[in-house]
């Protein structure tokens, strides 16, 4: 049995759907940052590769913004991805006070890693769920976090 497993819920905490939604993203993420972990990663630099790859170069302000985060976490996480070479910071043209944030080919690679990973984890996550359900909560999760 995975230590993943051993996660319970007690009955009398089912009817709060705030807890249990508390209980659930607290086991995915522990799940996705083992899964990351032997790439030298946490979850929030994933992420920040992800929005690079999506919306290519941005300053380490529009990134925070992105990512709804404060300015000196993202900073902190980007230097470690830069240490790795997965990002480079690259001077604006438009203004030299500016750097912007560069996705390399080392961090796409690594990006590919990082879903392919992710995939499994998020897999056996929901793996007692059925293949409907599976497919339901992909959809119905991302509502409740924009609308609301």
């Amino acid at each position: 049995m995975d230590d993943h497993q051993k996660c319970r819920l007690h009955s009398a905490m089912k009817p709060f759907l705030g807890y249990c939604f508390y209980k659930s993203a607290a086991n995915l993420k522990e799940r996705m940052d083992e899964s990351v972990k032997p790439l030298g990663l946490v979850i929030q630099q994933c992420g920040i590769l992800t929005i690079l790859e999506v919306l290519g170069n941005l300053s380490q302000t529009e990134l925070a913004e992105q990512l709804e985060m404060d300015t000196t976490s993202v900073v902190r996480f980007i230097d470690g991805l830069e240490k790795k070479k997965y990002v480079e910071r690259i001077a604006d043209p438009k203004d030299r006070r500016v750097r912007m944030l560069h996705l390399t080919p080392a961090g796409q690679k690594a990006l590919a890693e990082v879903r392919k990973v992710g995939r499994e984890a998020e897999e056996k996550f929901l793996s007692p769920l059925s293949a409907e359900e599976r497919k339901a909560i992909r959809s119905i999760v991302p509502k409740l976090i924009t609308e609301g």
